[in-house]
């Protein structure tokens, strides 16, 4: 990403990341994944409660069949957001804050991190975002207002899963991590300058690499016809967006070899974790 990486600040134990997700289930770490490949740096605080430990056995979510131990399903989840980029800790937080443009984040270890945005993905314990705004969690609902997108009231604060209402399901709660990363990463495109419909298209998907050039002109084109008639968007910035969305498809295409070394790759990582 253009902006700032993660730094060490003068402040001893102090971390900024772009993205601050909180909580290690379905949904925080699936977010995690998503804002991570996007390019923000990303930070997990894992350490809590979790629901799914109550689950003696996943047996319903996709790609597991037979089902898969919690514990282990968990692992590979960390495994995942590790491997495309983000942090984890495996820390408790205990207070959010937001005294200017950035988040503040305390954890029960002491350690303090900031960022840009925040996911709220825990499913047991909420208490952490009164400090932002006590009317903001309700310990008995266990859910906090947003839209349909997971976005708050408070300007950078999204929340996933759960705390989202979404169904008590790993999977579903899985699918609204990733859905909430993406509004996210949407509004991240519409500040450096993407207009809505080319945002809202932001698509995290690999693809084969192309003999040739020709899907060029026809991206441009389709951009061109995108841009909503009335405004004064100028010329620069057109251009600018056209060369960020052909840079973005050419970084998700890959060559057939690279392709067979992900897959080889892919099997020994989650091999790893199902070994006795």
């Amino acid at each position: 990403m253009t902006t700032d990486t993660q730094r060490q600040s003068t402040d001893q134990d102090q971390t900024e990341y772009d993205v601050l997700v909180v909580g290690g289930g379905a949904a925080g770490l699936s977010a995690a994944i998503f804002t991570a490949r996007f390019g923000l740096e990303t930070g997990v605080f894992a350490c809590g409660r979790s629901a799914i430990s109550r689950c003696a056995h996943l047996e319903n979510y996709l790609g597991f069949p037979g089902g898969i131990d919690p514990p282990t399903f968990l692992e590979l989840g960390r495994e995942q957001a590790t491997h495309e980029g983000a942090t984890v800790h495996a820390e408790l937080v205990t207070a959010i804050e937001k005294p200017a443009d950035w988040f503040r984040v305390e954890t029960i270890d002491g350690t303090v991190a900031t960022a840009r945005y925040v996911i709220a993905a825990t499913v047991i314990d909420g208490d952490y975002l009164e400090s932002l705004d006590p009317a903001l969690y309700d310990e008995d609902d266990h859910a906090v207002d947003c839209d349909d997108r997971g976005r708050t009231a408070v300007d950078g604060l999204y929340v996933a899963g759960r705390l989202a209402d979404a169904t008590h399901q790993a999977i579903i709660c899985a699918g609204d991590g990733a859905e909430t990363a993406h509004a996210l990463v949407t509004d991240v495109l519409r500040e450096r300058g993407y207009w809505d419909e080319i945002a809202s298209q932001y698509t995290d998907w690999v693809v084969r690499e192309r003999p040739d050039d020709d899907w060029k002109p026809r991206v441009e084109s389709w951009i061109r016809e995108t841009v909503p008639e009335g405004t004064a968007i100028s010329e620069d910035r057109i251009q600018w967006v056209i060369d960020d969305v052909l840079a973005r498809f050419e970084a998700r295409s890959v060559p057939d070899s690279e392709r067979r070394e992900r897959v080889q790759r892919g099997r020994e990582l989650v091999i790893g974790h199902l070994e006795p």
